[in-house]
């Protein structure tokens, strides 16, 4: 997860470059983040029941915002999103499954 928290940070540096490959770099690491949000999805009622208070829904818009972003070609949304909330909710999550591994 690290690798691809780094892959983010690199690829949100580039939005406003002048490179037309970023939407398709983009897209293809979205399908891992769909992959890490999915399993994150699944444990949110149990962290929620130990007292966290995780929004299903706000991960969840997070993923319909970025898509949606990256197939209207919205460079704005795109750094936003990914450095405003994808970045932040995958550090968040590597951080819970380092305490759930320990």
């Amino acid at each position: 997860m690290e690798r691809l928290i780094k892959k983010i940070d690199d690829l949100s540096k580039e939005i406003y470059s002048t490179n037309p490959q970023i939407y398709i770099m983009m897209s293809e690491i979205l399908e891992e983040i769909e992959k890490i949000y999915i399993e994150f999805m699944s444990i949110i009622p149990q962290l929620n029941k130990i007292g966290m208070d995780i929004s299903l829904d706000g991960i969840s818009q997070q993923l319909t915002t970025i898509s949606r972003a990256i197939s209207d070609f919205d460079r704005v949304q795109m750094y936003d999103s990914f450095e405003y909330e994808i970045k932040d909710t995958l550090v968040f999550y590597n951080e819970i499954k380092k305490i759930m591994n320990e």
